[in-house]
Formats: C-alpha cells, sequence, structure tokens
C-alpha cells in the first residue's frame, strides 16, 4: 500500500498502546478540580492534544484568580495520576502482541520507525521502556521537545530533519485522533488512520486520510507484505490527496 515510505512516524496511546482511555480520564479528573461542571463527553474535542495545552484551556477560561498557581497544580496533580496509573495498572498492553515484529520488520527494510506525542519526556519512556520498544524503535519525540505540539508539525519536522529526510512523500504519519492526521496533513506527509483508539472512523474521514485500518499492524508499508505486518484491514478506506481540506506544508 505505501511502498516508497522511508519513515513511520507513529502516535503512541490509541495507536500502539491500549490504555483504554486512562490518560482522558486523568486529564477529566484533573479539569474537574477547575470546572466541576464539565462531563466526561467534553474531553472528545480535545482527543490528540498537548495535554498542558488542555489545561491551560480550562485554566484560562476560568474565574480563578491565581491562574499561573492553578496550571501548575492542575498539570501536577494530572502528571502524578497518569504516572501511577502507567506505572501500575496491569491492563495496559500492546494494541497488537505483533508490534514488535512489525517495527522490525520495517526496520529490516531500511524504513525509519518513530514514536511521536502529546506526553512529556518521562511518560513516553515510562511507556517505552514498560514494553521494551526501545529495542524496536529508532527515535521517537516528546511535545515538550518542540515549539508548539499538534497539529502542528514540528514533531514531524524534527524527525525528518534527524534522519536527514527530505521528500514528504517518504514519510508516513499514523494515528488514532483527528489532530493526528492533521498534523501529518500540515507536514506534507502520507497519512493512516486507526480505529483502535480514541476518534471514531467518521472522524477520521473529516481528516482526509490516505487510508483507515482497524489497526498499526493492518498497514502494508514498503516491502514487508505478509511478514510481520499483517494484512490489510478488510475492506480499508482508502483516499487520495485531493479531499477538501488543504493546507499550506510546513515541512522544513
Amino acid at each position: 500500500m505505501f511502498r516508497n515510505v522511508k519513515m513511520i512516524v507513529c502516535d503512541m496511546a490509541g495507536t500502539i498502546i491500549n490504555e483504554h482511555g486512562i490518560v482522558y480520564n486523568c486529564l477529566y479528573n484533573s479539569v474537574r478540580k477547575i470546572n466541576p461542571h464539565i462531563s466526561r463527553s467534553d474531553m472528545g474535542k480535545f482527543y490528540g492534544y498537548d495535554k498542558r495545552k488542555v489545561i491551560q484551556h480550562f485554566v484560562y477560561n476560568s474565574s480563578i484568580d491565581d491562574k499561573e498557581k492553578a496550571m501548575k497544580q492542575t498539570y501536577d496533580y494530572f502528571q502524578t495520576s497518569l504516572e501511577v496509573e502507567y506505572e501500575t495498572n496491569p491492563t495496559i498492553q500492546l494494541i497488537d502482541e505483533k508490534i514488535p515484529r512489525f517495527f522490525e520488520d520495517l526496520r529490516e527494510n531500511n524504513i525509519k520507525v518513530c514514536l511521536n506525542t502529546g506526553y512529556n519526556r518521562h511518560i513516553k519512556d515510562l511507556l517505552i521502556h514498560r514494553f521494551d520498544l526501545q529495542w524496536y524503535i529508532n527515535d521517537s519525540i516528546s511535545s515538550e521537545d518542540v515549539p508548539e505540539s499538534r497539529p502542528e508539525p514540528y514533531m514531524i519536522n524534527t524527525l525528518a530533519n534527524r534522519f536527514g529526510i527530505k521528500d514528504k512523500d517518504k514519510i508516513l504519519k499514523i494515528g488514532d485522533t483527528y489532530i493526528d492526521i492533521m498534523e501529518g496533513k500540515r507536514a506534507c506527509c502520507l497519512t493512516a488512520g486507526v480505529l483502535s483508539g480514541a476518534d471514531s472512523k467518521l472522524r477520521l474521514l473529516e481528516a482526509d486520510p490516505d487510508i483507515v485500518v482497524d489497526k498499526v499492524t493492518d498497514l502494508q508499508i514498503g516491502s514487508n507484505h505478509g511478514l510481520g505486518a499483517g494484512a490489510v484491514a478488510q475492506n480499508p478506506d482508502f483516499f487520495g490527496r485531493s479531499g477538501g481540506n488543504t493546507f499550506a506544508c510546513n515541512f522544513i
């Protein structure tokens, strides 16, 4: 399906890691300390965004006087809650047990495997090491490492620069949220949506990805068809690059 890819950039939670929505539960419980009237469904519009930015949105739209103090306390509470869950919750697992082999097959075909996330560096590394993914990837990046998080393309651009990849058509961004796809679009990359995480098929299609599949290991990338990568999902939705969402690329 994607035969000339030199690098994939995978989101983490919902794309390669099944954490059962823990991050958004922690975010919801944190935001409720600022706005107790918010509902759990209100979190849906923030799927994929930098979690610090989400908390900042609620703090600076509240009537709290000392917003800097509230921001620090709320974000610290969120980080602590999330860290405890990610370290101890036994239900967290890989989306597919074949993911390490899938990544290894890509690397054997000279395709760089990278992860990016709206988590801070500590949470990113915690999850990578919990599942020993450091042995199966080439690089990873956090939104903390760049000036702006998704949907801006800085994380993808930074990874591309690290590996000297200039051609945007050789990069595939994979994610489970509308914002993941928009990040790829703004970097002028190929994009693949997966249905293993937060956003619905309908929501993903609003971003006009090149393809939507059930899970990351259903994608055929490079020349590794039928190895560890798995088959293309049944009845995948494949779309050309002529959809309604067009953006000026910001690829450095």
